[in-house]
């Protein structure tokens, strides 16, 4: 609150509304449509394929002052106006940055361990019916996901989401792992310790972002001497950046 040019909001909270996007130069704005309600914050919004339903991570627990720790829901839209709104997890979790699978049907997502400090961030799928709880796929890779690398260049910590393979195989996340952040490629049954690097070596990647395709990936690199720079790689040769 003291960086953002805003200050303290108060009893202001983070709220999902639905706008309308231009169609033809004669289109006249609506009034946007307010989604979600209370006494809380929603973040993360990610639209299903079929554009029925809306994934977002937010802490609606009774203790959610005192622990920050947001689950995963899913809000089910009927006609632009909010419909059913489904808990994907049990609270034992520190949960962001939902995924959808490219057939709708599961979604990805990073977690901690619901705890008062900093956690070790995991890689979690859940079927979206809720026929199946939650699903550790990196349980036993030691690294974290997402950017912890600290630097005297930045101190941001960006916590991309899940990005699916077009088959929905395969899941390329960011993670930290003995001082270096990488971008590795998880498979859908689960990894080992030392799950496959698209980025090479002791880099600080920060960010990352794939084409439709996810054949070719940009991302933003640093290093203690250099200020962050964006690459192109491909997932087809792993290691190799320009």
């Amino acid at each position: 609150y003291r960086l953002d040019g805003v200050g303290f909001t108060y009893e202001r909270r983070t709220h999902l509304f639905l706008i309308d996007v231009p169609t033809s130069e004669n289109w006249q704005p609506t009034e946007p449509r307010q989604l979600t309600d209370g006494d809380w914050d929603e973040k993360d919004a990610a639209w299903s394929p079929d554009g029925e339903q809306i994934a977002f991570a937010s802490n609606r627990a009774e203790d959610r002052w005192q622990v920050r720790s947001p689950d995963i829901y899913i809000l089910s839209l009927h006609n632009g106006q909010p419909g059913e709104l489904r808990r994907m997890n049990d609270s034992m979790y520190t949960c962001s940055s939902p995924s959808w699978s490219p057939d709708g049907q599961t979604l990805a997502f990073l977690a901690a361990l619901k705890q008062r400090g900093a956690g070790h961030v995991e890689l979690f799928t859940v079927p979206v019916d809720g026929s199946q709880p939650p699903r550790n796929l990196t349980a036993r890779f030691e690294g974290s996901l997402a950017d912890w690398t600290n630097s005297d260049a930045t101190d941001e910590h960006i916590m991309p989401a899940p990005t699916w393979s077009p088959d929905g195989q395969t899941l390329y996340v960011l993670a930290n792992q003995r001082g270096a952040s990488r971008i590795y490629a998880i498979p859908v049954e689960g990894t080992d310790s030392e799950p496959e690097r698209l980025t090479p070596g002791n880099f600080h990647a920060m960010d990352f972002s794939m084409d439709p395709q996810r054949r070719t990936f940009a991302v933003l690199i640093e290093s203690p001497t250099h200020i962050g720079e964006i690459f192109i790689g491909s997932t087809e040769t792993p290691g190799e950046l320009r």
